[in-house]
């Protein structure tokens, strides 16, 4: 489903998390990274958790209300 339909759209993931656990490098320009994230998540993260699933935590991160068993898939997988 398209970004457009959300009600919150939050990054799951910050820039700073990518440049330190994967090769890319902290030369990179953030601002250049944030379109990737918002495309990965949207292509990549909702097909594997389900639009329900995802909503859900997309809502309570922009939101700022994720608890429990969501808080613990989203830091620790």
């Amino acid at each position: 489903m398209a970004l457009t339909n959300l009600v919150n759209f939050a990054q799951l993931i910050t820039p700073q998390y990518l440049f330190t656990w994967t090769t890319v490098d902290n030369n990179v320009d953030p601002q250049l990274i944030n379109p990737c994230i918002t495309i990965a998540q949207d292509t990549n993260i909702q097909a594997i958790l389900g639009q329900t699933l995802y909503w859900r935590l997309m809502n309570d991160v922009a939101n700022g209300s994720i608890t429990g068993n969501y808080q613990i898939l989203l830091n620790q997988y």
